[in-house]
């Protein structure tokens, strides 16, 4: 009877450490509840002062506890129930919906956001559970990049990513806004895909087609302009080393002219007579080759032919 007794104890025993013994791992939120009111918070430390903001706002939560360990914990059995919530990020991806840009053209967006929550006291208010929080964070998300995408054109969505990165981030500031409100923060946010209407694609390829014809037009010109540049200043540099190397010959040519003065002069002076004989047969081997001459014979051209 006795062993009976204690049996029944010690499975009592087991069935009351079991409900009142409970684990939070460090990838979840916890709360625990006794009667739907909430009792105690567990988060990671980055959230614990979302958590006392939401607290310290109102007097409903005054007597909620708030902890930062992760491990074992302990509740009361049958009494108080422990519910969990992702502290992880958690992807949201949308699907591909229309925009309109400010040029008019409409586009074919898809995106994707990381978010996490921060507040599992709040969130659990106010959405409850993943489901309703990504229909929440839907209507935000696609509200906010409808507001961007009107301010911008429609080339400028599809081929600048500089500004596609600034303006991801500028949605992921506005719908914090929103979000904070239900205990959630978005991390980020980006635009996977981006399609043209079929209305849109012939218009905008043409004008694509135009930019870069001007920008290639653009760099035509600017080469053309740096050609003649270039060839003006080689012709300047030939001209002024044509210039110089024609007052180098000339100076030259008058020193050799010079010299073959001076040469005929000592030529001229050693054998006057000779030297007379000689140019006078070079003159005959000018002017008589193939050349009718009528000339008095007296003449002194004839001196060494007819003496």
């Amino acid at each position: 009877m006795k062993k009976g007794i204690l049996i029944i104890l010690i499975i009592v025993a087991v069935i009351l450490v079991a409900n009142s013994a409970y684990t939070v791992d460090t990838r979840e939120h916890a709360i625990v509840t006794r009667f739907g009111e909430v009792q105690k918070v567990i988060v990671k430390p980055s959230n614990y002062d979302y958590v006392m903001n939401t607290i310290n706002s109102s007097n409903r939560y005054a007597n909620v506890s708030v902890s930062t360990k992760v491990g074992l914990h302990f509740k009361m059995p049958f009494i108080e129930h422990v519910e969990k919530f992702e502290n992880r990020l958690i992807t949201y991806k949308t699907a591909s919906r229309q925009v309109t840009t400010f040029d008019k053209k409409i586009l074919i967006l898809s995106n994707n956001a990381q978010w996490q929550i921060v507040d599992p006291l709040l969130f659990r208010v106010t959405m409850k559970n993943l489901n309703q929080a990504s229909l929440r964070l839907d209507d935000i998300l696609y509200s906010e990049i409808n507001v961007q995408v009107g301010k911008t054109d429609a080339h400028t969505l599809i081929a600048d990513k500089v500004y596609i990165e600034g303006m991801s981030q500028q949605v992921v500031n506005d719908v914090n806004k929103e979000m904070i409100k239900y205990g959630i923060e978005v991390i980020d946010n980006r635009i996977l895909k981006t399609d043209l209407h079929e209305s849109n694609i012939l218009n905008i390829y043409a004008r694509m087609e135009a930019e870069r014809k001007q920008k290639a037009q653009q760099y035509r010109s600017e080469g053309e302009e740096e050609k003649l540049k270039i060839i003006s200043g080689a012709d300047k540099d030939a001209a002024i080393m044509i210039s110089e190397a024609k007052k180098e010959a000339e100076i030259l040519k008058g020193e050799g002219d010079a010299l073959a003065a001076q040469i005929y002069s000592q030529a001229y002076s050693a054998d006057p007579e000779f030297y007379e004989f000689y140019r006078t047969l070079e003159m005959y081997k000018s002017t008589l080759s193939g050349t009718t001459m009528v000339i008095d014979e007296s003449s002194p051209l004839f001196k060494y032919l007819f003496q």
